[in-house]
């Protein structure tokens, strides 16, 4: 998982892809920086999950992007993120979205494995 990828509509698949990965990205859509993107192995079976990644007004400016896939005969769910130091977003904005995500994926699949990585920024604790 790469946060901050600084990719854009700009950067073709094709230029930034590696050979027997799949990428998934999430590009900063109007502002400079930003974006995140994860690489799988093409052997394994993962996809964006679009019910979680959607792009509504009130989530277009929070870089959470979900892949989900099965591995060793696990369900997974994967949020690549980026909080940046100076979010144009309320802080509580951020851990509502991903709480919100949580429960969802909790109430289709109670024994999911649920992964968060990426670059915080601050301390989580202290935004909710």
């Amino acid at each position: 998982m790469i946060a901050e990828s600084w990719f854009s509509k700009a950067h073709d698949a094709d230029v930034v892809s590696i050979e027997n990965y799949s990428i998934f990205r999430r590009n900063r859509c109007k502002r400079k920086g930003g974006g995140i993107c994860a690489y799988v192995r093409n052997d394994i079976d993962f996809h964006l999950c679009e019910s979680l990644n959607l792009e509504c007004l009130e989530r277009s400016n929070l870089e959470i992007m979900w892949i989900e896939g099965i591995w060793n005969g696990n369900h997974y769910y994967i949020a690549c993120c980026y909080h940046p130091l100076r979010p144009i977003y309320a802080n509580v904005a951020f851990c509502e979205a991903l709480s919100s995500d949580i429960d969802v994926i909790n109430s289709r699949n109670s024994h999911s494995i649920i992964v968060i990585a990426g670059d915080f920024r601050t301390n989580l604790a202290t935004l909710g």
